[in-house]
């Protein structure tokens, strides 16, 4: 089974028989059996026609929508869940402030651990001094974390050490991607054009990840409930940024595999070239097949599996009130 990633603008997909076919101006460019696709990522100005989306619907199989800078808009996704009970779980965990912030807590504290360690990595790797004791203050905001008495402490503490990590993390990116720090909406270098699509690429995974169990993704904690936000699904992707997505990019720049020729400018955001683009997706998801030691299985699992181990943690979090123990890294 396989993601279908969408990027050509002006396509439309379409249900031929047991295929899903991509075409262009009446033009057929591609075409794949609907059996290997359990996913579909659309991007920009693409259609899709009403049976294939029907298709979707009928077998639970999601489609996500992103704009042309890789930034997710939303999810076509079936109506119903048979999860009812898991679901009353998770409302309720809205009207319980003190398990909220226990989770919450946990997931901050994951989170910074992550961005420590990643950041320690290649403190060793250079053989650069620490950058302006950042790791020294990372430790100290996860340990923090753990004692926090609010959700607004939480969110502050959150913002404060990404800021510090980030800087931090300049001296590892080459001199040519101009990275000063993360922005977005639009991003303005090609690192945080990285970056960007590479969280709208783990929030679909984590989106999957969690519908899959049953679970409402626009429901969270950490992350405001604003309308068509998906909540719990920012809050559960929290911990694996560091892991995922900036581990990812700090290899494809360094390495040279990706370089400021790959991208262009244009009314003040810097955007993936198209090749680029397709350069990074299946970099992406190369990635989310490595294999490594998960303390939850005895064989060795991939990201997109460890992915979902975590939702399931959090299930039982919910059912059964055991404690939550996020994905760290050493």
């Amino acid at each position: 089974m396989a993601t279908l990633y969408v990027m050509e603008q002006g396509c439309k997909l379409r249900k031929v028989g047991l295929r899903v076919r991509v075409e262009k101006e009446g033009e057929q460019l591609a075409e794949f059996p609907l059996i290997k696709v359990d996913r579909v990522v659309i991007y920009g100005n693409v259609s899709i026609t009403t049976p294939l989306m029907s298709y979707l619907l009928r077998e639970g199989l999601p489609a996500s929508f992103l704009d042309v800078r890789g930034r997710a808009k939303g999810e076509l996704r079936a109506l119903f869940s048979p999860a009812g009970e898991l679901r009353k779980s998770q409302y309720c965990l809205t009207l319980d402030r003190e398990r909220q912030l226990y989770l919450c807590s946990s997931i901050v504290r994951a989170k910074i651990r992550n961005q420590r360690t990643l950041l320690q990595r290649y403190v060793r790797r250079s053989g650069r001094i620490e950058p302006d004791g950042a790791l020294d203050y990372l430790l100290r905001s996860a340990d923090e974390a753990s004692g926090a008495m609010s959700l607004e402490e939480l969110r502050g503490l959150e913002g404060r050490s990404t800021a510090v990590y980030f800087r931090a993390l300049r001296r590892f990116v080459p001199d040519s991607l101009e990275f000063y720090g993360r922005n977005r909406r639009p991003p303005k270098d090609p690192m945080n054009a990285m970056l960007s699509l590479g969280y709208s690429l783990l929030l679909v995974n984590v989106m999957g990840a969690i519908e899959s169990e049953g679970l409402d993704p626009y429901i969270g904690y950490l992350h405001s409930d604003r309308y068509g936000k998906p909540s719990l699904a920012l809050d559960l992707m929290e911990e694996w940024r560091p892991l995922v997505v900036d581990s990812l990019v700090l290899s494809l720049v360094n390495r040279k595999v990706l370089d400021r020729d790959d991208f262009i400018e244009e009314e003040g955001s810097v955007l993936f070239k198209d090749h680029a683009a397709r350069k990074f997706i299946s970099q992406y998801n190369g990635y989310l097949y490595h294999r490594f030691k998960h303390p939850d299985r005895k064989e060795p699992v991939t990201l997109l599996e460890a992915l979902q181990l975590q939702v399931k943690r959090f299930c039982s979090f919910l059912r059964h009130g055991t404690p939550y123990e996020p994905f760290m890294t050493r």
